[in-house]
């Protein structure tokens, strides 16, 4: 009898450490079928998954253009199916976004760039960019010719294209706030205007309604907002970022 006794005792015993020593074996990773495993990075929390899924699961480089050999530090924009690139090796790369191979040889600038290309559009293939050398240029980036304007400052904000009665300007604006109206067909200075001693600009402006540009900068610390009117060239507001006077 007191064998029987200890034998149901173990046997109890045995089956209420059961589901303890389970779970305790699960807590060390023990396999679970695949379909059970969760998304998570590279497919289940044990970092061994897979997932039969595209992107952004799979984690699959689709393709990789190691040519480029620069940074770019600007936006990267899209024609058609081709994004359009500045790097800091002074040149403008042209990649076919369906298999990342060069749409031709690289465009030379005069100088590094981070600026974020302006497109033209309107089915055109010309593209405004600014170099750290100073220079403007003016890109037919599936000819590969190019023109270019000295304006002797650093221009790290996109230039943008706006139309008056009879043609198109570019407005660009350099780091150091001197903002520069040109001719598009010819590249002609046509004006210029300083927008603040000191400041320094690398964001992009905007366009508003009846051609009003805003451009942000700073002065050391504190920010600064300008409304420029580029029908006349003229500064219409500065307000200070940290001062408490916002435009209306």
């Amino acid at each position: 009898m007191t064998k029987v006794k200890i034998i149901l005792l173990t046997l109890t015993l045995a089956l209420l450490l059961l589901p303890i020593l389970t779970s305790n074996a699960n807590n060390i990773g023990t396999a679970q079928p695949r379909e059970n495993w969760w998304m998570t990075y590279q497919g289940n929390d044990h970092r061994t998954g897979f997932t039969d899924r595209f992107a952004p699961a799979d984690n699959e480089i689709i393709w990789c253009n190691d040519t480029i050999g620069a940074v770019s530090a600007a936006g990267l924009v899209l024609w058609r199916n081709y994004l359009i690139i500045s790097s800091t090796n002074g040149k403008l790369y042209i990649i076919n976004t369906e298999n990342g191979k060069l749409r031709r040889d690289p465009i030379l600038l005069q100088g590094p760039s981070y600026c974020t290309p302006w497109l033209k559009g309107d089915g055109s293939t010309f593209a405004v960019l600014g170099d750290d050398n100073g220079y403007l240029h003016k890109v037919n980036f599936v000819e590969g010719s190019s023109t270019f304007l000295s304006v002797g400052e650093a221009i790290r904000a996109t230039p943008i294209v706006f139309r008056n009665d009879t043609e198109d300007i570019i407005f660009t604006v350099t780091v150091g706030g001197n903002a520069y109206w040109v001719n598009f067909s010819n590249l002609a200075l046509i004006t210029s205007l300083s927008l603040e001693s000191g400041v320094e600009i690398v964001g992009s402006p905007t366009i508003g309604s009846d051609n009003i540009a805003y451009i942000a900068g700073k002065v050391g610390l504190t920010g600064r907002l300008y409304v420029v009117n580029l029908e006349n060239a003229t500064l219409l507001n500065t307000y200070e970022f940290d001062s408490g006077e916002y435009p209306t």
